[in-house]
C-alpha cells in the first residue's frame, strides 16, 4: 500500500474511534510500527492527527472560542505554574504585552508586587486586576469588546497598539500546534500579528491540553514564537514537533 493510502486509512479509522493504537494501525496495514509512526508524523505535520503515548488521536477542531469562565475553570494549576514562570522572566523596566486569556490573567497574580513594568493588554478583566491590585503603569488595549471572553479585537485594536514598543508580547491560544497559534476568530488574527511583529520577544503562554486542536486561521506561525511556556504533560511527539519547528521550550512541572 502506497504512504497516501495509509494516510487515508488511518484518518478514516479516527472517525470510527476517537483513539488507534500503532500496534492495530501496524497490523491492519500490514507494515511495521516505523512505518506508521512516519506516516503518523506527516499527518500531525499536516495538522489531521495528533501522537499520543501508544498511538493517535484525531486533532480537535475549534469552532468557536470558550468563554472566559469555561476557561477560568479549566488546568488552573498548569495556568499557574506557567504565569509563574513566565512573570519570573521579565526584566526590570519592561514594556511587556498580556495576550487576552485566563493563563495572562494567572500571570498577572505575579506581577502584582512590582512597580516597573508598562503592561499592555487587550484582557479587560487582566487590566482591572492590575490597575487594581499593583503600581505598574497599564495600557489597556481598546477596540470592538468580545463580550464573550472580555477582550478587545479588530483593527480598531491594532490602531490602538502603533505607537508601542513592547520589549516582550506573552501570547495566549486556546489551541495551537507546530504550525503555530490558531484560532477561529477572524478579528483576533491581526491582534495577535500585530503584537508578533512589534515585539522583540514573543512567548506562548499555554497549557498542554491545547495543543494538537486546531482552528480555521493562522495567527502567529511557529516561527515567529521565541518560546513557548507550557506544562509537562505535553507528549513527546509534541515537544518534538515544537522543536523541529524552530521553538523553545520550557515544560513548566506540576508541584
Amino acid at each position: 500500500m502506497i504512504p497516501l493510502a495509509r494516510r487515508e486509512a488511518i484518518l478514516a479509522n479516527l472517525k470510527q474511534a476517537p483513539f488507534v493504537s500503532i500496534a492495530d494501525l501496524a497490523s491492519q496495514l500490514g507494515v511495521s510500527q516505523m512505518t506508521i509512526r512516519r506516516d503518523l508524523g506527516k499527518l500531525e505535520a499536516d495538522g489531521l492527527v495528533m501522537q499520543v503515548t501508544g498511538g493517535v488521536r484525531a486533532t480537535n477542531r475549534l469552532h468557536c472560542e470558550p468563554s472566559h469562565d469555561e476557561k477560568s475553570l479549566l488546568c488552573g494549576i498548569q495556568k499557574d505554574n506557567i504565569g509563574r514562570e513566565a512573570a519570573g522572566m521579565i526584566p526590570e523596566s519592561s514594556c511587556i504585552y498580556l495576550d487576552a486569556g485566563t493563563t495572562s490573567l494567572a500571570m498577572a497574580k505575579f506581577l502584582y508586587h512590582r512597580s516597573d513594568l508598562t503592561i499592555v493588554t487587550n484582557d479587560l478583566v487582566v487590566a482591572h486586576n492590575l490597575a487594581v491590585n499593583s503600581n505598574n503603569t497599564v495600557i489597556m488595549v481598546g477596540g470592538l469588546v468580545r463580550a464573550q471572553n472580555l477582550s478587545t479585537v479588530g483593527h480598531l485594536a491594532v490602531n490602538t497598539l502603533d505607537g508601542l514598543s513592547l520589549d516582550m508580547a506573552f501570547l495566549s491560544a486556546s489551541s495551537f500546534d507546530s504550525r503555530g497559534i490558531t484560532t477561529p476568530d477572524p478579528d483576533k488574527v491581526p491582534v495577535k500579528q500585530h503584537v508578533a511583529r512589534m515585539a522583540r520577544q514573543r512567548y506562548l503562554i499555554c497549557d498542554s491540553s491545547k495543543y494538537g486542536q486546531v482552528a480555521t486561521y493562522i495567527a502567529v506561525p511557529a516561527g515567529m514564537i521565541n518560546m513557548i511556556i507550557t506544562d509537562a504533560a505535553l507528549s513527546d511527539s509534541g515537544r518534538n514537533a515544537l522543536l523541529k519547528a524552530g521553538c523553545d521550550l520550557i515544560m513548566v512541572p506540576f508541584n
